[in-house]
């Protein structure tokens, strides 16, 4: 049955064989066809490592050192000539319905990343799939599920597959590139056009010879083969994708130069027949879904679920105690379970937060009257002013006369370095502090 399978797979590429269909063609239960499905992926996940081998190595011979792309503007049509041009993108898979989301729409995650996660409120969790995907012009393809498209996630997966020294074309997303793959050109997708009778230029999606036929043609025919299955849970999603790059790339590459290339590593994958191996080892291949809660700070704060590097330096002193209390009760906050309006009047609070700090001075003091708050956001920014002065990332003066007749002023003055952004912190007032606060007040 298994050889069955595997000849299958193979002759339908890019067309996945399903689980369903195992079950209609073989007359087994669906718990064997999914197992048996299970073995392909793993198979095609630990061949991945001899793939990575070949693609380097093809690269390498077309790809010379000295080889370099005409400068930035240049047309490299001559120069990329019956070479292996990497072409990379990303694709969602699968994403959140608009039910699912309770329609919110998603002002705030932009991109291709937005689909992926549930709204806040629901607990912000990843259910669609997001996978970065490479290749060449009826070549080789490789592709990784991904949390985000941002250059700490991205670039150690491509500077993993692709030598410094090889050409590589992609959209404006990749920018960051350019330090790293001193060959990498990009296609702009929102070039405008000079006629004015057009909105966008023809030139958005080639020119001079640099475009992103390959990445787009790549990303097709992925999603066409992802809708053959109903759902693929994010867990299972890099899985899927190792077997369906596998099957392409022993097409391309041959079974014969594979098994050269894994003679030469020296060893073959390890044989998993025991249930309890075989789960284990499926373990070891699952994608890793991010915390919810360092999706939400990943924009501020938290980088892969870590603190930045300066202000985790600043913590370990032991000088900024207060700020460290602060921090651990905010990701304790949101990583329990908490009620609706709980959540709803934290998110408002943060987004003052946000706001104020970004109006107010890096250096030198500023002042409440100057920040040019709305009236009904006064009140929410003194409440944020109180707590960074106590988890001491301000030092807070109160400058409102003593009469009371005049409006409330406070001036501060940030005591982080500039290049840390702002901490997240919780500024809502539980009941169980108001009472306390309102007892105080009444002993005094």
């Amino acid at each position: 049955m298994m050889g069955w399978l595997l000849e299958e797979s193979f002759i339908r590429h890019p067309k996945p064989v399903t689980a369903a269909e195992i079950v209609k063609k073989l007359g087994v239960s669906e718990k064997t066809a999914l197992l048996m499905k299970r073995r392909v992926q793993l198979l095609a996940s630990e061949q991945m490592e001899k793939i990575r081998f070949l693609i380097r190595d093809e690269l390498y011979k077309a790809f010379p050192p000295d080889f370099k792309l005409p400068p930035e503007g240049e047309d490299v049509t001559a120069s990329i000539q019956n070479k292996p041009v990497v072409a990379m993108d990303t694709i969602a898979l699968y994403s959140c319905s608009n039910r699912a989301n309770q329609g919110r729409k998603r002002h705030k995650n932009r991109g291709a990343t937005s689909s992926i996660y549930m709204s806040e409120k629901l607990g912000g969790r990843q259910i669609g799939t997001l996978a970065q995907v490479m290749g060449t012009q009826s070549g080789w393809c490789v592709a990784h599920s991904v949390p985000d498209q941002k250059a700490g996630t991205l670039g150690p997966l491509i500077r993993q597959w692709i030598p410094h020294n090889a050409a590589v074309f992609s959209d404006e997303m990749y920018t960051w590139l350019w330090g790293i793959y001193k060959n990498h050109r990009m296609v702009n997708h929102s070039l405008k056009s000079k006629d004015s009778r057009y909105r966008f230029s023809r030139e958005r999606w080639s020119r001079k010879g640099v475009c992103s036929a390959t990445a787009e043609a790549l990303n097709n025919s992925l999603k066409t083969a992802f809708r053959n299955y109903t759902y693929v849970r994010p867990q299972y999603s890099q899985m899927y994708l190792d077997e369906w790059c596998w099957w392409k790339n022993v097409k391309y590459f041959g079974l014969e130069k594979v098994k050269e290339c894994g003679e030469s590593m020296g060893s073959m994958s390890p044989k998993v027949s025991h249930s309890s191996r075989l789960q284990s080892a499926i373990k070891r291949q699952l994608y890793q879904l991010p915390d919810p809660l360092v999706v939400r700070n990943s924009n501020r704060i938290k980088v892969n679920g870590k603190l930045d590097p300066v202000l985790q330096r600043l913590l370990d002193t032991g000088d900024y105690a207060a700020l460290a209390d602060a921090i651990t009760s905010n990701d304790h906050f949101w990583s329990n379970p908490n009620k609706v309006h709980e959540r709803v009047k934290e998110r408002a609070y943060q987004r003052v937060a946000l706001n104020v700090w970004q109006r107010s001075q890096s250096k030198g003091w500023s002042y409440l009257s100057e920040l040019g708050l709305a009236p009904k956001e006064r009140k929410q920014t003194l409440r944020v002013l109180r707590v960074w002065g106590a988890a001491g990332l301000i030092e807070l003066k109160d400058l409102t006369p003593a009469n009371g007749k005049e409006t409330i002023e406070f001036g501060f003055r940030k005591l982080l370095p500039s290049k840390i952004p702002l901490p997240s912190l919780l500024y809502r007032q539980t009941r169980q502090q108001y009472q306390s606060k309102k007892k105080v007040e009444t002993n005094g």
